[in-house]
């Protein structure tokens, strides 16, 4: 008799567990481009590398400045004594102290290189620094869309295989009802019974297998596109993407050459050569212009415009051989 009221129960609970996968009203509709292009929004991965990109052009236009026009401006007014032996002047009144007075300079300065390789060097670095920030990020958009494929498509695999086991529960179930029906009626035997309460097991086992990898799949996907871990989703399958993917008579070295991993290590091998390149630019002179124009006297009722006009050229001779390592470094 206990027997009997258990399977009762389990009569009545498992249509409500048979249904308990049902879309809520919530669902998020998604096909596969849409994944793909939530993807390129919301993932870290991307997001850093957009971060990274625009770091480069920061740098890049950080060793262009070199090249350009300096300009500073600069005033001062002090009080002060001084004394006269400390220029090598001999003083005529015996005192060799003198002052206090005043001292106003007040000027604009102009700086701009003529000659400077170390800082035609630097630009080329950071320009092959932003090309390989910008292989970088083609490259981690291009494993992130792949890995939100594989997610999504995984995931709608597994909610297929969820509708079907659904299916085949409510089908065994129906027939293990049914031959129940017939047993009490007398037109089937027990062995009916018990065969078809061994597929309704088997098929309520495999429900459950697909309840649990449609849930692990759901949530991968989740994570990937940066939703909430419960948010239900929709699977659509018109993708939205062409079929018509390029030649299918690709050469293999074009295909290799136009590889993310293989331009982002050409793109690297380019920035090793140029920070070299920088490094022995270093050993060559450097000239500069250089001009100034102010005011300097005793105070601004006192004072005379002076100016300055000259080139500067300097040119490293011996840095105790650190300039070499770095080179072979």
């Amino acid at each position: 008799m206990l027997k009997k009221i258990l399977i009762l129960i389990v009569f009545l609970m498992l249509p409500w567990a048979a249904q308990a996968t049902e879309a809520p009203s919530d669902v998020m509709r998604l096909n596969l481009k849409d994944a793909l292009a939530m993807a390129q929004k919301r993932h870290a991965r991307i997001i850093m590398a957009d971060e990274r990109v625009q770091q480069a052009l920061a740098r890049w236009g950080e060793a262009s400045s070199d090249l350009l026009p300096q300009l500073k401006g600069a005033a001062s007014e002090t009080r002060q004594t001084r004394d006269l032996r400390g220029q090598g002047i001999a003083s005529a009144t015996g005192d060799p102290r003198i002052g206090p007075f005043n001292a106003l300079d007040a000027r604009v300065k102009l700086t701009q290189s003529i000659f400077d390789p170390a800082a035609v060097s630097r630009l080329n670095a950071a320009s092959q620094g932003k090309q390989l920030s910008m292989a970088e990020r083609r490259k981690i958009d291009e494993d992130v869309l792949a890995l939100a494929a594989a997610f999504y498509i995984n995931a709608r695999r597994a909610n297929e295989g969820l509708i079907v086991s659904r299916a085949f529960l409510k089908r065994d179930l129906k027939e293990w009802q049914t031959v129940r029906v017939q047993f009490q009626q007398g037109t089937a035997s027990s062995l009916d019974v018990q065969r078809a309460r061994g597929h309704y097991a088997q098929s309520l086992f495999q429900w459950r297998q697909a309840h649990t990898r449609e849930a692990q799949t759901r949530l991968g996907l989740c994570a990937a596109l940066g939703l909430s871990f419960d948010q239900k989703i929709g699977y659509l399958y018109d993708d939205g993407i062409g079929e018509d993917y390029g030649l299918t008579d690709v050469h293999v070295k074009e295909a290799v050459g136009k590889h993310p991993d293989f331009n982002v290590a050409q793109k690297a091998l380019d920035v090793r050569k140029a920070e070299r390149g920088l490094e022995r630019s270093e050993r060559l002179p450097q000239i500069s212009a250089l001009a100034d124009y102010g005011s300097s006297g005793e105070d601004m009722g006192a004072s005379s415009a002076t100016y300055t006009v000259g080139i500067q050229a300097t040119i490293p001779i011996w840095e105790g051989g650190s300039r070499e390592h770095r080179i072979k470094e």
